[in-house]
């Protein structure tokens, strides 16, 4: 399979949508020789925070000489951005030839298989082949039933924090969706956790239930900020720096050698797109950060306040995906910073929320506030291209990493 073809049949299997279930990854992980059970991996779930966090201790591990691995998702703009070796993403030869191995093996029950769960056993025989030796696996949705929760006992199992986040699949409650989560945990490992309140009793009670140790961290302080110096920012990342030393204590317990001089230029070489990201735009600063759900942006807009941004007025690019609370997301945008006017793009996926809601949501909280909407987000940029903008404002994209990714396109 080449990668033209490779393309053109997960475009097709995409619209089998999720079917929660590990039934169908086990088969599949059976099939492909349990690439899963070739390599150790850190485990990495919570509602914000994983792909920051990711980042950052997959890069320490790399600089540390260790042989590693990370998947990621969502994708920007390709999707092999999610599987990377070494640090860097895998080709789309490689990719197309494990997808087209899957899909041949996979026989009759090939017709079940989901868009994630190829790609996810994709990564992990890539992994394998590449004789990877500690992974470091995002959890694409919840844990339960997740496809990366085929994974063995990881060596270290990461929840960030918990917050109210695609309850249609995971419950309405803080509580379900932390017991979703802590899935994760199983017997021998390790979890470190950022959470607090409800949901950290929860993750208590889960490594309690599968005898795992716990270590609960809380952001780390302004000395050791200033010490490791990541070179991601955004006040937000203190917390994920905090996840990622206490990770990296918890590895170096289980037999990992990880000196000090790998933890500072590893954090100071890491990378992650589109989290309080800043580009440029016909000479005006252009802020793109994946915030898409009410925690997230409450962090992202924690993080302007503290700027000369956060005073600035704000040309806001901005839709989300339609398991979003958008009306909380939209009141703490117009309540936390000076929003001057919206555009509101629809996003290239079905999940897309629809412009005219989220226009009607924007003018329910402030009905005098200019919201224009547009079917595409080059369109919204280009609308943005044709108006005069004042040296004194600034533009943000957020809301959706699909916002991010195609604002990324238009800005390349």
């Amino acid at each position: 399979m080449n990668s033209a073809q490779a393309k053109a049949y997960l475009d097709r299997i995409a619209s089998r949508g999720m079917n929660p279930g590990l039934a169908r990854m086990e088969k599949l992980m059976e099939i492909m020789g349990r690439p899963e059970k070739k390599f150790k991996c850190v485990h990495i779930t919570g509602s914000n925070g994983k792909g920051s966090t990711s980042a950052m201790l997959e890069s320490v591990l790399r600089h540390a000489g260790i042989r590693t691995g990370m998947y990621t998702s969502p994708h920007l703009i390709d999707l092999t951005e999610r599987i990377t070796l070494a640090g860097r993403a895998i080709s789309w030869k490689s990719l197309a030839d494990w997808i087209g191995k899957i899909r041949e093996r996979a026989g009759r029950m090939e017709k079940d298989v989901t868009y994630f769960e190829v790609v996810t056993a994709a990564a992990f025989c890539a992994f394998a082949q590449a004789r990877v030796e500690l992974a470091v696996v995002e959890v694409g949705l919840g844990a339960r039933f997740d496809a990366t929760n085929v994974l063995p006992a990881p060596e270290a199992a990461l929840i960030t924090n918990i917050s109210l986040e695609h309850t249609r699949y995971l419950g309405k409650t803080v509580e379900s969706i932390a017991w979703e989560k802590s899935h994760i945990i199983k017997p021998g490992t390790i979890c470190v956790t950022g959470t607090s309140g409800d949901a950290l009793k929860i993750v208590r009670t889960a490594c309690a239930r599968a005898g795992a140790k716990l270590h609960v961290t809380t952001s780390c302080a302004p000395s050791v900020w200033k010490k490791f110096h990541p070179s991601l920012t955004g006040d937000f990342q203190k917390m994920n720096l905090a996840l990622v030393l206490k990770t990296i204590e918890v590895l170096k317990g289980r037999g990992w050698k990880i000196p000090l001089r790998a933890v500072l230029r590893g954090l100071n070489r890491a990378v992650w797109p589109g989290r309080f990201q800043w580009k440029s735009f016909r000479k005006t600063p252009v802020l793109l950060d994946g915030a898409h759900n009410p925690g997230a942006m409450d962090a992202l807009t924690a993080s302007l306040r503290k700027s000369s941004f956060g005073s600035r007025p704000c040309r806001l690019v901005f839709n989300a995906l339609d398991d979003k609370n958008v009306r909380e997301m939209a009141g703490t945008l117009l309540s936390q910073i000076p929003v001057k006017d919206v555009f509101i793009p629809r996003l290239p996926t079905e999940r897309s929320c629809n412009p005219d809601d989220i226009r009607r949501i924007f003018h329910s909280i402030r009905p005098n506030l200019p919201v224009a909407t547009f079917s595409s987000v080059q369109g919204a940029w280009s609308s943005l291209k044709s108006s005069a903008i004042p040296g004194t404002d600034w533009i943000m994209a957020t809301g959706s990493f699909y916002t991010v990714g195609e604002t990324m396109r238009v800005l390349k």
